[in-house]
């Protein structure tokens, strides 16, 4: 799997019954293992810090790469709810944004590599 493949077949956007809007949920995890094993998490129910714990037991533990994918609201410099997609292979880390419209789930736009404080955070999170 590469990180363009990753974002094509898993990051959807789509309706949301229990919220009444369009999102990407679950998020999820894929961690490639160093035997070329793949395994694929479903990141429900955790927070920002369950996802941390996650992605660092992988790193811990030999995969050679993640990805992983989060649904976030807007923020500063961010002006509509985006995912946010990460790919992780050896010490790089690759980012996208994919902003959508919340009432119709359209993708507004796809942002490599931005310069965003809230992204930086993240990222230095898992890191």
């Amino acid at each position: 799997m590469d990180f363009y493949k990753f974002k094509e077949d898993i990051i959807k956007i789509e309706f949301l019954e229990s919220c009444s809007s369009f999102g990407h949920h679950p998020m999820q995890l894929i961690a490639i293992n160093s035997d070329d094993t793949m395994e694929m998490n479903a990141l429900v129910g955790l927070n920002i810090q369950g996802i941390v714990d996650r992605v660092k037991d992988y790193k811990e533990n030999d995969s050679k790469e993640l990805f992983l994918s989060m649904d976030l609201p807007s923020c500063e410099g961010i002006n509509n709810d985006y995912v946010l997609a990460l790919h992780f292979k050896n010490d790089d880390i690759k980012t996208t944004v994919i902003e959508y419209e919340l009432d119709t789930g359209k993708i507004i736009k796809e942002t490599d590599n931005i310069d965003n404080k809230t992204v930086s955070t993240i990222v230095g999170y898992l890191e």
